[in-house]
């Protein structure tokens, strides 16, 4: 029965149910995607770290290291189950050719090692996830390279050492649990045992892994303290499983977040949808509800005539998209598996989407139930005047003078009709704005990321060339090259930064690895999102992941650990900075000493046009230092993150597209059936076919244009801040979109004006012609 009343209701409001149809599959679709893709990156992360034996905690080390002491700490702790130290051959970026152009990594941010397979835990994996075996004169190759230059297997890698030069073949394609991200500066190529051993007589420059698993990751904190408490080696960083697991998945994490929130918008929009369409059915419906109350029907079934026919409504409509996201996954599934390989979801696991099906349909059902509470309160009594009262309400209107002004009558009619109906374009103007929001959000994210400007949530500069010196490298000659900068009349101003490692406290008494720049110079040239700069030698600026770690607040003491002696520090500025796990602080003591890793130097030039120069000129001279522009720098480290959100831009841009497109002709198409009358009696007021197009045209240009000029106004007012609830979890927490003017103030207008009056030129001149044929067809 219930079935052949929908089928009855649906034959008369087809256009309006297809709108609802149309929302709840779409957001079905989306919110599926987001929770598969969700699934599938946690389950790729946990198949990965468990293939390779992920370490729990790592050490990093530059010079020599005394294995026998670290047994014997070892042997002081229980709960450690597995223990290494992994030996990595640092390798010259211009000393190793990996393009298929033929040239050198000398332009390339990455710190390049090579390393032999692990014995006990921390595998390189092929791309079968498989414990990587390389044959001798083979390599195996970062799968960060594999994307970055369109590599195959059997390409040739070379590598020059001295006055001899290596040539490898890839026979294998990389997964590496600590550094596949492209956020992760470092990578590991694998070599066969006996090619490591040759490379080790010739090549001086080492690096180590300490590496340890523990019976459970709560031991973590415990054995870090420890650890701290020692003399043992800890001249680089610590890091432990939980940075590897957020850097493996922050790209495709701020993918899915963004998914979720297009699934959010859209489902708004469903259920101001369903509210609309299921109070028009009882405006409708008001007698034939007083008549069914007056021969003995409880308001518990007649809400169950509506519920059941809405509840159909929604298992369709939400059974249709969860079959959409099938084919939607794959338009962001292929970079998971590129880096995380093929995941195979347990049965448990591959029903979760399902919830996105189940939770669509439960809104409905909760929505539905709540407005159709305003039953229990109408009398049979109640009916028959609310009827009447809905039959009489149009004869009270006033109109005023239409021929006022210098504005058209059809357009000053169809301005005035959505004025004066503002209730029944409610949902117009939601749909419209929602649409504009679609197009230009995800656009000013992904163009962010690509801006130059990103570089401020990088905690450096923005500059024309950056110089970075590796202290550990056997040329190193900073004095010499700081001079010829110096001297070189191409650089118009220079600023210079030594990287260390600080050991800061934190409220709980215990030691976090943090990375300190020192400069000469009181300005750092990055923004502060509290405080200022460092004046004083005392004084510190921390990174907001730092503020976290460190529990400090601007204003606080901040003791360090130096030379065995505590300094405090007060914290008088806190910024961005998703570099290095997001753990960094600035400050202007020259006389600091500690673990010094790094050299950069910022660089501007008097004419930035001859940057090419000036870097060929060093890259030629010192081979110890990495020059790069701020774009290449973004791009090798931000590329594959700005390719997925510039595919989710596109696609949101499509899907509000389609939306427009469709709500304009459905919504059109239901005026003019419900509007017959009124355009056969304009007719024989002697309005033209032309007027009477106009006139309906405006009403919905009208609208767009308001709610595009409201969505606009949202994005800049709240945009960032919408943005900024996701990247704080990385270390940005005050995001500012870059607004394209001409994509968000021109285009964007330009191109959903365009759909709708195309949409609604192609509607109104069939139905116009159908009118006509009928009228022919009468005639005869």
């Amino acid at each position: 029965m219930y079935i052949r009343l929908f089928k009855n209701d649906f034959a008369r409001h087809k256009t309006i149910y297809l709108a609802l149809c149309l929302f709840l599959t779409l957001s079905t679709m989306l919110l599926s995607s987001a929770i598969y893709l969700g699934i599938t990156l946690k389950e790729g992360i946990s198949d990965l770290t468990e293939h390779s034996q992920t370490p729990h905690y790592i050490q990093m080390h530059y010079g020599e290291i005394d294995e026998q002491s670290l047994i014997d700490f070892n042997e002081s702790i229980p709960y450690i189950e597995n223990f290494q130290v992994q030996e990595m051959i640092s390798i010259d970026p211009n000393k190793i050719y990996i393009s298929k152009n033929g040239l050198s990594e000398v332009d390339g941010v990455m710190d390049i090692s090579f390393v032999k397979q692990n014995s006990n835990f921390d595998y390189l994996l092929n791309e079968n996830n498989e414990l990587a075996t390389i044959e001798q004169g083979s390599i195996g190759v970062p799968i960060y390279y594999k994307t970055k230059y369109n590599l195959d297997l059997m390409d040739e890698i070379e590598l020059k050492v001295g006055s001899k030069s290596f040539t490898y073949y890839i026979s294998s394609f990389i997964r590496d649990s600590q550094m596949n991200s492209a956020l992760i500066s470092s990578k590991r190529f694998l070599l066969n045992d006996q090619d490591i051993e040759t490379l080790k007589s010739m090549i001086n420059e080492r690096e180590f892994l300490i590496a340890y698993q523990f019976e459970n990751e709560s031991q973590i904190r415990d054995f870090r303290r420890a650890y701290r408490q020692t003399d043992l080696p800890d001249s680089g960083p610590s890091v432990d499983i939980r940075l590897f697991r957020l850097m493996n998945g922050l790209t495709e994490g701020i993918v899915i977040m963004m998914l979720a929130f297009m699934s959010l918008a859209i489902t708004g929009i469903a259920l101001l949808s369903l509210k609309f369409t299921l109070l028009s059915s009882i405006e409708e419906d008001i007698r034939e509800i007083g008549v069914l109350k007056a021969i003995g029907l409880s308001d518990g079934q007649i809400k169950k005539l509506y519920v059941s026919k809405f509840l159909l409504l929604s298992i369709i409509s939400a059974a249709v998209g969860f079959g959409c996201s099938f084919i939607s996954n794959q338009f962001f599934i292929n970079n998971i598996t590129q880096y995380l390989g093929e995941v195979s979801l347990s049965f448990v696991e591959s029903i979760y989407p399902f919830f996105g099906f189940m939770t669509i349909i439960f809104i409905v059902y909760i929505f539905t139930n709540k407005i159709l509470k305003r039953l229990e309160d109408i009398s049979v009594v109640d009916t028959f005047s609310l009827r009447n009262n809905h039959n009489s309400r149009f004869k009270k209107k006033k109109y005023k003078n239409l021929k006022s002004g210098k504005i058209p009558v059809p357009i000053n009619m169809g301005v005035h009709k959505v004025k004066s109906e503002k209730k029944a374009y409610r949902l117009l103007y939601f749909i419209y704005f929602v649409a504009t929001i679609m197009m230009v959000l995800p656009f000013s994210v992904a163009k962010t990321f690509e801006s130059d400007d990103f570089i401020e949530y990088m905690g450096i500069e923005n500059s024309d060339l950056r110089f970075d010196l590796r202290v550990n490298h056997q040329d190193f000659r900073v004095d010499e090259l700081l001079f010829e900068i110096h001297e070189d009349d191409r650089i118009d101003d220079y600023n210079v930064y030594k990287t260390f490692l600080m050991k800061a406290y934190n409220l709980d008494d215990e030691i976090e690895d943090i990375f300190v720049e020192v400069s000469e110079k009181h300005d750092f040239k990055i923004k502060y999102i509290e405080g200022r700069s460092p004046e004083n030698d005392d004084e510190i600026v921390l990174s907001t992941l730092a503020v976290q770690a460190l529990d400090q607040t601007l204003g606080g003491t901040l003791e360090v650990k130096q030379n065995d002696q505590m300094r405090s520090f007060k914290v008088v500025g806190i910024y961005q900075d998703i570099t290095n796990g997001g753990k960094t602080a600035k400050i202007i003591d020259q006389s600091f000493e500690g673990e010094l890793l790094w050299y950069i130097i910022s660089m501007n030039l008097e004419e930035p046009s001859r940057y090419q120069d000036v870097k060929t000129t060093y890259q030629t001279e010192y081979a110890n230092i990495k020059v790069t522009s701020i774009d290449e720098y973004l791009s090798q480290t931000l590329g594959t993150t700005i390719h997925q959100l510039n595919r989710l831009s596109w696609f949101s841009i499509g899907i509000a597209l389609m939306i427009t497109v469709l709500v304009t002709t459905l919504l059109m198409n239901m005026m003019l059936q419900k509007e017959e009358g009124d355009i056969v009696l304009m007719q024989y007021l002697g309005f033209s076919w032309k007027n009477i197009s106009v006139f309906y045209q405006t009403r919905i240009i009208y609208v767009l244009l308001k709610s595009i000029l409201v969505g606009l106004i949202a994005h800049l007012l709240i945009g960032s801040e919408v943005v900024s609830v996701i990247t704080r979890i990385f270390g940005a927490p005050q995001i500012v979109l870059k607004n394209h003017f001409e994509f968000n103030f021109v285009l964007v207008p330009f191109v959903l004006l365009s759909v709708v009056v195309i949409s609604l030129y192609i509607l109104l001149a069939n139905y116009n012609n159908q009118r006509n044929n009928k009228k022919k067809e009468q005639k005869k």
